[in-house]
């Protein structure tokens, strides 16, 4: 007999010394760590979401850098091919040669030589930029998805505690992260 205590609460024994439920204290310690364990995640994710937004930034820098040096260095070719082109002038009138026939050919020559270094120069800063920007692009991406994996990671170990619509909720934030644009 019992006096009171329901078997089926975990009580058993005789009414002057019942012995105590037994309780299952792995449940509490295993949800317990899966949110622990989600919380790390989830600062993990974040973290990585501000290194691609750092490294974001720097490529955007980097291309403005490319882009500026591939304008200053097709100005410095066409400086130079300037200094060059009035040397031979000189050095041609000096030698009492006319500016027709081979010295003209030669001058012409120098000159589109120098036009296409200057627009190789400015062409390779474009492409640097293109491909700084195609990089700071892809690192956006990069934090957008770890920020949202973030939230799905959040969500998720608030559901393994409280259950329910939070671990839906993460569950689709996280498919959402994965899901490649």
């Amino acid at each position: 007999m019992s006096l009171g205590y329901a078997a089926s609460q975990g009580y058993t024994g005789s009414p002057s010394n019942p012995t105590a439920p037994k309780t299952n204290w792995y449940g509490p310690v295993s949800k317990g760590l899966n949110l622990a364990s989600g919380i790390f995640d989830t600062l993990n994710l974040f973290d990585k979401a501000k290194q691609f937004g750092s490294s974001a930034r720097d490529f955007k820098r980097k291309a403005a850098q490319a882009l500026e040096e591939g304008f200053l260095g097709g100005i410095d070719i066409a400086e130079y091919g300037k200094d060059i082109l009035g040397e031979q002038t000189a050095a041609f009138g000096k030698s009492g040669s006319a500016l027709e026939g081979s010295p003209l050919a030669v001058l012409a020559d120098t000159a589109n030589k120098i036009d296409e270094n200057v627009e190789r120069a400015i062409t390779q800063g474009r492409i640097k930029y293109a491909a700084f920007r195609k990089m700071a692009r892809d690192a956006e991406r990069q934090k957008k998805s770890h920020n949202l994996a973030g939230i799905g990671t959040a969500f998720g170990a608030v559901g393994t505690l409280v259950g329910g619509p939070f671990a839906l909720i993460g569950a689709g934030v996280g498919l959402a992260a994965s899901v490649k644009k």
